[in-house]
């Protein structure tokens, strides 16, 4: 038994070594689909990775709240469209805020509302984000202060115009130079730097690096015009009973507003848990949408396979004809064209696997190079999927040319030979 697998790949490795050309274009068929496979997939992980690291930039065992449109699920269609339509809910306060730090499992919380506005410097002008965030910031976030101070609660309640630098919005605007004390035209406003916060680092799709801090109710007074919140983020002593304290947020926010009906909130409570689990649920969806289109190419190469396989069996009929003659069972031909149809499919999988792997290295080289940070991650699953799959896919679209071989009559076969 040994002897005859022996034998068969031995037959095997002379063929695909005969036809090298068409060996090469099977192979590379299976190979570009199997690449397209792992990356997606891999995408997907490094994805998954970068939406964790954002949301521990902003503290652990935490639950948000932020707006969200009545009658409308926080991550439905209609509320993203609503949200970049304009529409604006103002009903989230700082009184939301006092009543969600009065709850026992509630450690601390902060306010905060984004926005954009033109700084400048005595050394240059940009546009820039800002977060302005109320004092406990500091507490819940994890970064720190690189050089002086994070504004504290008299900054708050004064209105003090202070504002603190991410390490990129201090190198932007102060090159090379020490900010502290320095003065920032935010809309013509000047405010005075206090403050520089420890790098961050790339975490993805945003860098907080590069971001402005103010202080809240400076910012609702003189910049915004109004005093509603964006969101509020608190940090939860025992994060076991996190479900729990997000109805009990839920309940106590629905009084605040005077919300009687559920569907009818204009706000959304989120877990850290449960904002994984969103997260998790969209990239796997599209993951496996993309999936299934990469696994397209996949069946074009295994048609492929199908065809070449095919010919392959009009070129060997005398080949065929002479092997029965000489008592080979259809069971010996016809195994001895499916391990030739699994053996191309498996090559081309392993080179599809690391050509992913070196597609997957470049992309993370050229994110570091423009200072994006993208996970180096190779999906095992994916691996072993593209492996399985291709060797159905062999024995899948080898089976019928496979049969073909070993349908012939040896006396026939060898006729048909001599008639050529």
């Amino acid at each position: 038994m040994n002897s005859s697998i022996i034998e068969s790949l031995l037959l095997t490795r002379r063929t695909l070594r005969k036809n090298r050309v068409r060996t090469f274009l099977s192979v590379l068929g299976i190979a570009i689909g199997i690449t397209s496979l792992v990356a997606i997939m891999s995408a997907g992980v490094s994805l998954r990775r970068i939406f964790e690291e954002q949301l521990d930039q902003f503290g652990s065992n935490f639950v948000q709240v932020e707006v969200k449109i009545p009658n409308a699920s926080q991550h439905s269609s209609s509320n993203a469209t609503g949200i970049a339509q304009g529409i604006s809910i103002t009903t989230l306060s700082l009184d939301d805020k006092e009543s969600i730090d009065a709850l026992p499992n509630i450690n601390e919380s902060y306010a905060a509302v984004l926005g954009q506005a033109s700084m400048t410097s005595v050394y240059a002008e940009k546009n820039l984000n800002y977060f302005a965030v109320s004092p406990e910031f500091q507490n819940i976030d994890t970064a720190g202060i690189a050089a002086g101070r994070f504004y504290e609660d008299d900054d708050e309640r004064s209105l003090s115009k202070v504002l603190v630098l991410g390490s990129e919005a201090a190198q932007k605007l102060f090159p090379n130079q020490d900010p502290i004390g320095q003065t920032v035209k935010v809309q013509r406003i000047g405010f005075r730097v206090i403050g520089v916060m420890n790098e961050r680092g790339s975490t993805g799709f945003v860098s907080m690096d590069d971001w402005v801090f103010i202080p809240l109710r400076t910012a609702q007074k003189l910049l915004l015009g109004y005093d509603h919140l964006s969101f509020i983020l608190a940090q939860m002593n025992d994060p076991s009973v996190g479900d729990a304290t997000a109805e009990e947020m839920k309940d106590i926010i629905r009084i605040n507003h005077a919300i009687t009906d559920p569907v009818k909130d204009d706000f959304a409570v989120t877990t850290q848990e449960q904002g994984l689990e969103t997260v998790g649920t969209i990239l796997s969806g599209i993951t496996l949408v993309l999936s299934i289109i990469a696994s397209i190419a996949l069946v074009v190469g295994g048609v492929g396979i199908m065809n070449i396989m095919y010919v392959a069996v009009n070129e060997r009929i005398f080949e065929i004809g002479l092997r029965k003659a000489l008592g080979a069972t259809m069971r010996h031909i016809r195994n001895q064209f499916l391990l030739e149809a699994v053996v191309i499919t498996v090559i081309g999988a392993i080179f599809g696997i690391v050509l992913a792997v070196v597609l997957i290295a470049l992309i993370f080289l050229i994110a570091g190079y423009f200072d994006f940070s993208w996970p180096f991650a190779v999906s095992i699953k994916s691996v072993v999927l593209a492996l399985i799959f291709s060797s159905i896919l062999g024995v899948s679209f080898g089976y019928y040319p496979a049969k073909r071989a070993a349908s012939l009559k040896p006396v026939e076969a060898l006729a048909q030979k001599r008639g050529a």
